[in-house]
């Protein structure tokens, strides 16, 4: 409101003038009570005043004061006007300048901004339509520079992490100030997380080392596998019911609106190791073993030698084999370990018992007509036993356990056998055993060896001794001269081994039937001649055209002589008496056989004899084979070798390929199994009569084709247009040629050789007429020929049956095919379904009969003229589709944390084709065209849209189309109601649930007791009502957007205990020489619990719980100090505590004042009270006369101020 005063001067000349201070005012479009006046002006009666156009003169017009209200002034430059009036008529008229202006636009400073590690912003505050704007800073840390503070979108820079006020301000002078203020708050980027190292562990707790951090604040979470956080939000929480295996934990560090940053480590908990078990204790006789331990089911076992020796095969399998072991006790451990687990261990021990190393018995005994003896066994190695034991005959061991024992009670004439066993130190291995054999003979029988023996070319003869006893032996043995006995302990022995030319010495023994007493021996003599020697005439020679050759007989002894003799044959021998003598004379091609004689020098001894044959060869017949065959189509030929000469043979043989030979030793043999397209080799040997000759050879090669492939030229070709071809005559066989000629027309041959040659320069209208002839490999089968014509037409119209044609429920149509050229013909055709053409050789005649749902597929064909040209022929395809189908995309899905789900689309019916298409949304379609289509790559939190489209099968007809809409809830967040509250003689508290992730909600509900929420969907909210001494059980429900999840729910339970009630453990108490007593404590109120304890001394509580419990075991001359405590029902209230103390006195001490005393004139005295026990006090008091206590606590204090002449009395 503004308040303007004008001054006038008064003029009387009928006309009144005044004038107005001031030049301009400015008024503001706001003000609807400004005021303008003028003084009072003389003679004038009135004034008339008039203000700028929209504004209004609310009150005092005609008045020096006028209202004017601006709201609706016209803003700008304009006056304010007065004239004052009279009867004479107006004055002249006095303005103010007034300016119009409106208030300031009003201030939008924008949104609050909330940014992560940035220096600068940009502002949004709105830009003034009336009035100027300016940025100025409210509060936040310094240093940020306003690049334009006059602008409303100016830049902030400078900034760094912190909250910020700005204030924006828009001014319209003097129409007054807009401002509006928001907030820039710059997160520091959080720390980078670190969830700590990787760790292996066995216990099924853990404690987790992330970083603290210094930006921002952190919180554990569960990846994968199990594990229960102490506080998930402290870097170094706790772990307990930690899973086996592997599992992952998430340390991630959040500031504000900055990326969170995440690090996550892994803890693996080892499954501890099956428990250890080495196995039986072994005792064994062997240096190896099976050991037997347990295949853990957890874990790996190790073996390990722990005392003794012993090689452990494989140290990881339970059940190894272990080798070398050691003699005597030997312990294996067997543990079983898994990761950073404790171990288990077991021990086995193997006892292995050392074979007998040797056993000795001593050598047998051989007496003489004794009955004593020795024996003269081994001693055993330490902890071996030995034994002696009788095992036949007569006779004992005095000693059984020495190996030296005594003998005794032996029989003359007969044998006993003695065993000598060692037994090992653990008993497994095989006892060792010898047996020593007691001999005792008899007195031995006198020896004589029969009569001297003379031989002639004996090699052999018998010796007879005298008959012996049964128990006694005999022994033939040679004492010169050659001779072997055959039975040299037989009476009666053949003697070998003699040699002519010689004689021989023999003895005959009789021993007694053990060797102990004296042998009895005779002698005989032998005598032989010599025998001649085997005579040999050497081995058959075989020659080749000579007369002359050497004999080759064997030498003889120089006392024998041999001769040549002709047995059969032709021959002169020139040296009869000479083994090696030359022989003349032979006849070649014949034999002759010789015979060469030997004689022994004396004639004892018969002649001996051998003959040898000398064969003589002529040259054998050159071998000649036949002339080599070539063969077509057969397995068999004849050959045709030349013959052999008498007596020589000759022989076929295959050396390649697969001919058999039926009679081998044939010139003019037959032979099978030969093969087609293959060849065989075969070789005619001639061999001389008895081999003195080289054999003659010569080769023959058999050919065979097989038959010739028929040759096919390949049909007639009718070509259009064209003056090249391509030949199509028939593959030749393996071996075989093919060869191409023309024999009329005019055409070239590319490649005569090839069945698909090419052939150039054809003329078109002509024809060219060419052979195809195949060849067989060897020449051995005749050749094949086949004919072929090339026609050459022009080109044929090609034939154009029109566009294909999809129709809508409808059974005619008219067809677009192309008309034929001059000479040619046109012919339309069904090839499939149903159709009608009302002439079929129109090329754009009309159709009927079509069905509906169906296709007819019509051939339009053009053909030439003369047939040379192939017809040309086009397909024209006529759908003809029913109404489609209206498309069903199924009900919307409303899922959780699924990324894959199934559609439940209709349908597609007969031809038509349903596909789904995806519109938004993460997820792809599995099969696009089935309606029950999966879908995967779903996302939590996220809407997909899919469009379900049901197409004609031919698109005569629309295509329908349908919508589904697939949501997916995440797993909903578990809810956490928080930790059960115990409070204290409180109706409020501030609830703890965990916040509902994303776009979930969450909702407190009263399951007992009374409660009232402040709002019942805020996780930390505060609630009220609750009733002081009794409980409330809520519940909190965190539930997923779409429901397609499960709603979670926690419980939680706030327990107000009233205020505890005040402990009073009762007075103090004072008893003497009990050790019990009853203690006065106050009874808890309601459902509170007391409870005595001691502090010091001793007591025990019949009840503790009880406020006037009794109490035993005090100690007489102690004192108990015992506490009496009362606590809530919950633990809400603090409990409260009282202490009492019992102190108890022993039975006090008889005062006993000392014998009265009577004293000689004097004032002082010494007292004798007794003195006080331990803890107990004394006090002398006057009962009567005068008496002052040097000290009245001390028992034999003094005592001064008697009154001489009077008595004193003191207790």
């Amino acid at each position: 409101m503004g308040l303007y005063r004008f001054t006038a001067l008064i003029f009387f000349s009928f006309v009144i003038s005044f004038t107005a201070f001031g030049q301009t005012d400015t008024v503001c479009t706001s003000n609807t009570v400004d005021t303008f006046y003028i003084n009072s002006v003389a003679d004038a009666d009135s004034f008339l005043w008039s203000v700028p156009p929209g504004a209004i003169i609310t009150s005092g017009q005609y008045d020096t004061l006028i209202v004017v209200n601006w709201s609706g002034a016209v803003l700008g430059l304009d006056s304010v006007c007065v004239t004052a009036l009279n009867e004479c008529g107006p004055s002249g008229t006095t303005c103010i300048q007034t300016f119009v202006m409106a208030p300031p636009t009003p201030a939008n400073a924008g949104p609050n901004i909330a940014s992560c590690n940035v220096t600068s912003v940009n502002m949004a505050g709105n830009t003034p339509t009336q009035g100027s704007g300016v940025w100025t800073k409210i509060s936040g840390p310094p240093g940020e520079t306003i690049t334009t503070p006059s602008s409303a979108t100016t830049s902030i820079t400078g900034l760094i992490a912190g909250s910020y006020s700005f204030v924006w301000t828009i001014t319209n002078s003097p129409c007054g100030i807009s401002s509006d203020t928001m907030d820039v708050d710059i997160d520091a980027l959080p720390t980078t997380a670190n969830a700590g190292t990787n760790d292996t562990i066995c216990s099924d707790s853990y404690t987790l080392n992330g970083n603290n951090p210094a930006v921002g604040t952190g919180i554990w979470t569960l990846i994968s596998g199990a594990g229960t956080f102490t506080d998930s939000s402290v870097y170094n929480t706790g772990l307990s019911s930690i899973g086996f295996g592997i599992n992952r934990f998430r340390w991630t560090i959040s500031n504000g609106v900055c990326t969170p940053s995440t690090d996550d480590v892994i803890i693996v908990r080892d499954v501890p190791p099956s428990n250890s078990n080495a196995g039986p204790d072994q005792v064994i006789c062997a240096t190896s073993t099976t050991l037997q331990g347990n295949n853990p089911a957890e874990g790996t076992g190790q073996w390990s030698l722990y005392t003794g020796t012993g090689t452990i095969t494989n140290n990881l399998l339970y059940n190894s084999t272990v080798t070398a072991l050691g003699a005597g006790v030997n312990e294996f451990i067997w543990t079983t370990s898994q990761g950073t687990c404790p171990v288990s261990r077991d021990t086995v021990s193997i006892t292995r018992d050392v074979p007998i190393a040797s056993i000795d018995a001593g050598t047998d005994q051989n007496l003489c007509n004794i009955t004593t003896t020795t024996l003269a066994g081994n001693t055993p190695a330490a902890g071996e036993t030995g034994t002696w034991s009788t095992v036949s005959g007569f006779g004992s061991a005095s000693a059984p356990n020495n190996p030296s024992s005594g003998v005794t009670g032996l029989s003359i004439g007969s044998s006993t056998t003695f065993r000598w066993t060692i037994t090992t130190q653990y008993g497994v291995c095989p006892d060792s055993t010898e047996d020593v054999v007691i001999n005792v003979d008899s007195t031995t029988t006198i020896a004589n060896a029969g009569a001297d023996q003379a031989l002639c070319n004996a090699t052999t003869t018998t010796l007879t001794g005298n008959a012996i006893k049964a128990t006694e032996s005999v022994v033939w043995a040679k004492t010169f001269g050659p001779g072997v006995v055959s039975s040299p302990n037989s009476t009666t022995t053949g003697i070998t081994g003699l040699i002519p030319h010689s004689f021989s010495a023999f003895t005959y023994t009789i021993s007694s039937e053990n060797g102990a007493c004296a042998n009895s021996i005779d002698f005989i003599i032998v005598s032989n001649d010599s025998s001649t020697t085997p005579a040999n005439a050497g081995s058959d020679q075989y020659l080749c055209n000579v007369d002359t050759t050497y004999l080759s007989g064997n030498s003889l002894k120089p006392t024998e002589n041999g001769i040549w003799s002709i047995i059969s044959g032709t021959a002169l021998v020139d040296f009869p008496n000479s083994p090696t003598s030359s022989v003349r004379n032979l006849s070649i091609g014949d034999s002759a056989t010789l015979q060469w004689k030997v004689n022994s020098f004396y004639g004892g001894c018969p002649s001996d004899s051998d003959v040898v044959t000398i064969y003589i060869d002529t040259i054998a017949t050159p071998s000649i084979a036949g002339t080599d065959q070539y063969l077509c189509n057969t397995a068999t030929a004849t050959l045709s070798g030349n013959a052999p000469a008498v007596g020589e043979t000759g022989t076929w043989s295959v050396i390649y390929g697969s001919a058999t030979v039926t009679s081998i030793n044939s010139n003019t043999s037959g032979v099978t199994g030969l093969s087609a397209n293959d060849s065989s080799i075969l070789v005619w040997t001639i061999d001389p009569q008895y081999g003195g000759c080289p054999s003659t050879t010569d080769t023959v090669v058999l050919y065979v084709d097989p038959n010739t492939t028929i040759a096919n030229a390949g049909a007639d070709q009718n070509i259009c247009n064209l003056t090249t071809a391509t030949l199509d005559g028939n593959a030749v066989g393996t071996g075989e040629s093919g060869l191409w000629t023309l024999i009329g027309g005019v055409a070239s041959i590319t490649t005569p050789s090839s069945p698909t040659s090419g052939l150039t320069g054809l003329v078109v209208g002509d024809s060219a007429i060419l052979v195809w002839t195949i060849s067989s490999e060897f020449g051995g089968c005749s050749s094949t020929s086949d004919t072929v014509y090339i026609n050459v037409d022009p080109n044929t119209t090609v034939a154009n049956a029109g566009a294909d044609q999809n129709l809508c429920n409808i059974t005619t149509a008219t067809l677009g095919g192309n008309a034929p050229a001059v000479g040619e013909s046109g012919l339309w055709t069904v090839l499939s379904g149903t159709a009608t053409f009302a002439d079929s050789s129109i090329f754009n005649t009309g159709v009927s009969g079509l069905t509906i749902g169906g296709t007819a597929e019509l051939i339009w064909t053009i053909s030439s003229q003369y047939g040379g040209c192939l017809p040309t022929s086009d397909t024209v395809v006529i759908n003809v589709d029913p109404t489609t189908t209206i498309a069903n995309a199924g009900p919307d899905q409303n899922l959780c944390n699924q990324i894959l789900t199934v559609l439940a689309a209709n349908s597609a019916v007969g031809g038509e084709t349903g596909y789904w298409t995806h519109i938004s949304g993460p997820g792809s379609v599995s099969s696009p065209f089935s309606e029950n289509s999966a879908v995967t790559g779903l996302t939590d939190n996220s809407s997909t849209i899919l469009v379900w489209t049901i197409a004609p099968e031919f698109a005569g007809c629309d295509t329908t189309r349908d919508t589904v809409v697939i949501n997916v809830d995440p797993n909903t967040t578990i809810a956490n109601a928080g930790s059960d509250q115990n409070i204290c003689n409180m109706t409020t508290a501030t609830l703890g649930g965990n916040a509902p992730a994303g776009s979930e909600s969450g909702l407190w509900t009263v399951i007992s007791g009374t409660a009232i929420f402040a709002d019942s969907s805020v996780n930390n909210t505060g609630v009220s009502g609750l009733t002081i001494g009794g409980s409330a059980t809520l519940v909190w429900t965190i539930s997923p957007q779409f429901g397609g999840c499960s709603a979670t729910s926690d419980t939680v339970i706030i327990n107000v205990d009233p205020a505890t009630t005040v402990a009073t453990a009762g007075a103090d108490q004072n008893i003497c020489n009990l050790t019990t007593a009853t203690l006065g404590g106050n009874a808890p109120a309601g459902s509170e619990s007391g409870l005595w304890t001691l502090i010091s001394g001793t007591a025990i509580f019949a009840d503790s719980s009880v406020y006037n419990t009794g109490v035993t075991g005090l100690t007489i001359g102690g004192s108990a100090t015992l506490v009496w405590t009362i606590s809530p029902q919950f633990g809400g209230c603090l409990p409260t505590s009282d202490t009492v103390v019992i102190n108890v006195d022993p039975n006090t001490t008889i005062a006993n004042a000392g014998a009265d005393q009577n004293i000689c004139n004097i004032t002082t005295a010494t007292l004798d009270g007794n003195a006080p026990a331990a803890s107990e006090d004394g006090l002398w008091t006057l009962i009567s006369g005068t008496a002052i206590f040097a000290d009245s606590s001390v028992y034999n204090t003094g005592v001064s101020g008697l009154t001489i002449g009077s008595s004193a009395t003191l207790v």
